[in-house]
């Protein structure tokens, strides 16, 4: 069954450029690893600010999606690039179960 996977993160003002370059090396991270969906982002049209970000992305399975965070958590890199400080003020994750009606 298919999983999405959506991330709501609200940003320091102003930190819109500093949150696409730190997101472009998290891409090129999992483009590397593999087997990671590419995301779609997105902001609220009700946000003026610019402050409010989402972004998420389809998996084939939630046991897909718990190997590629493991991986992912393992990798020096992803270690390196969390302990950066982050321009990200509050990071909700939701995940939800996708289905067909038909």
């Amino acid at each position: 069954m298919r999983v999405l996977e959506r991330r709501i993160q609200v940003l320091e003002r102003g930190g819109q450029d500093a949150y696409k370059a730190k997101e472009k090396q998290w891409q090129a991270l999992e483009e590397r690893l593999g087997n990671f969906p590419s995301k779609r982002h997105c902001v609220p049209l009700s946000n003026q600010s610019g402050t409010t970000l989402i972004w998420e992305r389809e998996w084939d399975s939630l046991a897909a999606m718990e190997d590629a965070y493991t991986r992912l958590g393992s990798d020096p890199e992803s270690k390196q690039l969390s302990s950066v400080p982050s321009m990200v003020l509050d990071d909700q994750m939701e995940i939800y179960l996708l289905f067909d009606l038909a």
